[in-house]
């Protein structure tokens, strides 16, 4: 499918917050979207299955209606649904990711983006977070970034602020 304009992506990220809000399902939306993108972005069969212009698109959707319902609720899956119509099902990470945005927010949370040369523990990553949380006096989630030309140490870059510990190699 074409890709999505980011301004459709949030009003549909939008809409869907607002519903979550409303009935306090914030954090399982997001979980399902960030479930329903993997799946859809990563499973090969499925991206033949909807690029396929020979499969009726009411199969296709419910072949998708099958694979999450079990556990997704109907909002997120009449939204695929919604995609699937409009052939931009590959929108559904932009959707994702404003959503996730606009958690944050909500949350009070920030983004701290370390790139490192090797790839964090579960445990350093944890460590770093409360270190940080404490720092900003809000909580922070640090999301890792390898990058193999750092030699040594780690670049910090959260939302506005960036802390440079890292030498890099030239």
């Amino acid at each position: 499918g074409y890709s999505m304009d980011i301004v459709i992506a949030k009003r549909y990220a939008s809409a869907l917050f607002d519903i979550a809000r409303e009935t306090n399902r914030i954090e399982d939306f997001l979980n399902q979207l960030k479930e329903t993108s993997n799946l859809i972005t990563r499973n090969k069969e499925l991206n033949s299955l909807f690029s396929n212009p020979g499969i009726n698109i009411n199969d296709k959707k419910n072949i998708i209606r099958e694979i999450l319902l079990p556990n997704t609720s109907p909002e997120v899956v009449e939204l695929i649904m919604l995609l699937i119509d409009k052939n931009k099902v590959s929108g559904i990470n932009y959707i994702y990711v404003s959503y996730k945005k606009m958690y944050y927010e909500y949350m009070n949370v920030r983004v701290a983006r370390a790139t490192t040369a090797v790839e964090m523990t579960d445990e350093e990553k944890l460590l770093l977070e409360d270190k940080l949380s404490k720092k900003y006096s809000c909580k922070i989630i640090v999301e890792n970034v390898v990058d193999s030309s750092i030699i040594g140490g780690v670049y910090l870059r959260v939302e506005d602020a960036v802390t440079d510990g890292s030498v890099q190699g030239r």
